[in-house]
This record gives structure tokens, sequence and C-alpha cells, in this order.
């Protein structure tokens, strides 16, 4: 009865260890690690303003950050790649 037990307790580690390293593997093909998406309520106004400016939408008469993070969710997905992109070209135009 132990034996049955211990096999089937192997077995299900087994398939959970498998199921986590096949995820990863997609995870890594469609770079989602290298991509992640970044929530706009952690953003500064003026960084949300600049992603604003960038995509072509204008935010007059927007004063709350909430607001100004709605723009941003209708306009389109944020990916960290984005910023780091964005800050190594202002640090090379100092």
């Amino acid at each position: 009865m132990w034996f049955k037990l211990i096999l089937l307790l192997i077995y299900v580690a087994v398939l959970f260890i498998l199921a986590r390293l096949l995820e990863a593997a997609s995870w890594v093909e469609t770079g989602v690690l290298s991509h992640r998406l970044l929530d706009p309520m952690t953003l500064s106004v003026l960084k949300l303003k600049t992603l604003l400016e960038q995509r072509g939408v204008s935010y007059d008469g927007v004063v709350e950050k909430p607001e100004l993070s709605e723009l941003v969710d209708a306009t389109g997905k944020y990916i960290k790649i984005y910023t780091r992109e964005r800050e190594k070209r202002e640090i090379s135009t100092q």
C-alpha cells in the first residue's frame, strides 16, 4: 500500500516538474520573460505623458493619474523593454 502511494506521489511530482519546464520553454520562445508587461499605475505621471506623446495621443484636460493610465491601457500594452530603450536613448542624447 505504501509503495503504491509513494509511486503515485513521484508520478505527480514528475508531471508537475515537466509542466513547469514546458511552460518555461514556451515563455522563452515567445519572449515573455524579456518583455514583461507593466501596470501603468506603477509608472510616474511624467512617464505616462511621455508614452502618450510617443503614441500620438492627446491628454489635454486629463489631470488625474488614473485617467492617464486608462488612456495608456486604451492605446495598447506597455512593456518593460520599451522603457529601457527609451531611457538608453535619453542617456545617449545627454
